[in-house]
């Protein structure tokens, strides 16, 4: 079994992200197949994508993996005329939901992997030829510095990225008065260092990480999409206290809540009452950063890709998967 590799990018986080994602299917045991690189191979692939014209050629036979994003196939431009795509898809929230829909139909998609469970339901039930997989994101844990106890960190909230905007600006003035130290904004590491060597040592020298589902942050671009994105687990992997509201998905996952949640008509209280006594969480930080080593790695989920693959792909088993939860039902009340 193959995976695809996009030309190398700029070292950014989006970028991160996905190396940690080849690294996990590299180490299940999956092929590499690398995209080459082009003057204009972006914007004709862009084109192609608004277009809507690329798509396996009849004689295409070879199958890969590919991560795709925002109900495009620019990043696979031009493999996707050589290659049957298995798509793990990410950031497919739901006003983008019939894009992806004709965008799975143009690329002839058998098989497909969500990363959002809600959106692996959905599509189960708007391609019922289509096998739709849950498979959560992850994290490389090599990549991020699990670092000093909680006590020791001089950051006592981080606030980054993808902000829930009316509990950052109670936030930011509500814990500097009560002498918290709140960092948020552009990340500088203390030798000048940006982008994810400033990420990573922020991390570690962080007690409280602020996480809102997409859902709750931006209700209007997620919809009803609740989802655990990558700053969950790039919060245990640092061994941070992981704050805000935890998705189902992930307390299922897990097999416990993760988060540290926040009342949502006292949120600042809250965060002040988890900062003085930040001792005491010490070991849900701990267990959290064990149970990521067991579940929550891209290897994991590059096995489990792989098991499926296995079982369902090259045995030629076609029946698709709402059909099978359909006949498990029926089976189950007779």
């Amino acid at each position: 079994m193959n995976y695809f590799r996009n030309p190398p990018g700029p070292v950014e986080h989006i970028n991160l992200y996905l190396n940690g994602w080849y690294r996990g299917f590299a180490e299940a045991g999956f092929d590499e197949v690398c995209g080459s690189d082009w003057l204009g191979r972006g914007q004709i692939g862009s084109l192609m994508n608004k277009l809507g014209i690329q798509r396996p050629l009849p004689w295409s036979s070879r199958t890969m993996v590919s991560p795709l994003a925002w109900a495009s196939d620019r990043d696979i431009f031009p493999a996707g005329f050589n290659w049957r795509i298995i798509p793990w898809i990410y950031d497919c929230w739901e006003p983008d939901f019939n894009k992806w829909e004709r965008l799975l139909r143009r690329l002839r998609i058998t098989t497909a992997f969500f990363s959002a469970r809600l959106a692996a339901e959905e599509f189960s039930n708007r391609l019922p030829n289509v096998a739709c997989h849950w498979l959560p994101e992850a994290v490389d844990p090599s990549f991020y510095d699990p670092g000093r106890l909680l006590s020791g960190r001089p950051i006592d909230v981080l606030d980054i990225g993808r902000r829930f905007e009316r509990m950052h600006s109670l936030l930011d003035s509500g814990l500097r008065t009560a002498g918290i130290i709140h960092r948020s904004g552009p990340l500088r590491s203390p030798d000048g260092r940006t982008g994810h060597d400033a990420l990573r040592a922020a991390l570690a020298s962080t007690r409280m990480l602020i996480c809102y589902p997409k859902s709750l942050t931006h209700p209007n671009q997620a919809g009803r999409v609740e989802t655990a994105t990558y700053r969950y687990f790039e919060g245990f992997a640092s061994r941070c206290l992981v704050v805000g509201q935890c998705p189902a998905e992930l307390r299922d996952l897990w097999g416990f809540n993760p988060v540290a949640d926040v009342d949502p008509s006292a949120p600042l209280e809250t965060i002040i009452e988890l900062a003085r006594s930040i001792e005491r969480h010490q070991e849900l930080v701990d267990k959290n950063y064990a149970r990521l080593m067991e579940v929550g790695c891209w290897v994991h989920r590059a096995c489990t890709a792989l098991n499926i693959l296995s079982r369902n792909l090259l045995s030629k088993e076609t029946e698709p998967v709402a059909q099978r939860l359909t006949a498990a039902r029926k089976s189950t009340r007779r």
